[in-house]
């Protein structure tokens, strides 16, 4: 039984309240529900040569027509060392590229960044990115 203290005439409907709200808060997952299982190196593997090794590598340094991606993780937006080929929407973008970023870049490029270059539509499965993302991940440890 749920209980807490009187308050005022309308004791009943808050304390029926303050329970239900309690019951949610304890049966909810603590932080953000994830839909993904955690990611498979391999499979980013198998996603990274499909949808990426056309247009970049992952060897540091070797760039393609897009940049490496080796050590993409953590790197500046639009600031592969060698690489001089970025769209002015890269360029001027600001921040790093975190797990987090590259799986909303992933799931619609054009939308994050309009007038990029890139012509490329995206990783439309979930899944997908994860595991992609933990295998670039994967490359720089």
């Amino acid at each position: 039984m749920c209980v807490f203290p009187t308050l005022s005439r309308h004791r009943v409907p808050v304390q029926a309240l303050a329970c239900g709200l309690l019951a949610v808060a304890i049966s909810t997952p603590a932080g953000p529900a994830r839909a993904q299982e955690p990611g498979d190196p391999q499979h980013g593997r198998e996603v990274f040569q499909r949808a990426c090794q056309p247009c970049h590598d992952a060897v540091p340094g070797s760039h393609q027509v897009g940049p490496s991606l080796y050590g993409v993780i953590g790197r500046t937006v639009g600031t592969a060392q060698g690489y001089r080929r970025y769209s002015k929407a890269l360029k001027q973008a600001e921040g790093a590229w975190t797990p987090e970023r590259l799986n909303r870049y992933l799931s619609d490029p054009q939308a994050m960044f309009p007038g990029q270059r890139k012509q490329y539509d995206g990783l439309k499965i979930p899944q997908d990115r994860v595991d992609l993302i933990a295998y670039l991940h994967h490359l720089a440890e």
